[in-house]
């Protein structure tokens, strides 16, 4: 599933959240200098400040987007589309399948947030996400799993999870078997 933002990332009028912007950053850091990304990759921080504003006007002019050429990315437009096709780890989703450390069944119920995805389809999911596993099939089974290390809020496949029993023992990574 693509990825996205949920308010404008780039110029100063734009809201500029830490989360989307870092996300922006990421995704602009995977395109090909041959392609629009940036001549020398952008520091992940979740700031704006003049390199970012420049790698997404290079982005836009390279996609033709005169007389567009903004500096601004916004949630489900052409620009992000665009990004989209050059991230190489995807969000995890609804959709995704997760499995504890034994093969038991990963479940992740996203939680109600503003801005937040509604209606059909796979939602993203994030590390904040209330997270059940069932189907362990050992006998101290893993209940729960707790995010160790994402490079942002939103899970992806480089995401990994501890599988944890009920009083907070560690079992072993999750497996991500799909995204």
């Amino acid at each position: 599933m693509a990825r996205s933002i949920t308010a404008d990332v780039g110029k100063a009028i734009s809201r500029n959240l830490v989360n989307d912007v870092k996300i922006v950053q990421e995704m602009l850091n995977a395109v090909p200098r041959s392609k629009g990304g940036p001549d020398t990759k952008l520091v992940v921080d979740g700031m704006v400040g003049p390199k970012l504003v420049a790698a997404i006007r290079q982005f836009q002019a390279m996609l033709g987007g005169a007389p567009n050429i903004d500096g601004k990315v916004t949630p489900n437009g052409r620009i992000m589309a665009a990004l989209n096709q050059f991230d190489p780890y995807p969000a995890l989703t609804t959709a995704s399948q997760l499995r504890c450390a034994h093969g038991g069944m990963v479940t992740v119920t996203p939680a109600p947030k503003f801005g937040r995805w509604a209606g059909v389809g796979a939602t993203p999911l994030f590390t904040s996400d209330p997270v059940v596993v069932s189907g362990c099939p050992m006998d101290s089974p893993c209940r729960q799993v707790k995010w160790v290390s994402s490079p942002s809020n939103t899970l992806d496949a480089r995401s990994v999870g501890l599988s944890l029993t009920r009083s907070n023992h560690p079992q072993g990574e999750v497996q991500i078997v799909s995204v």
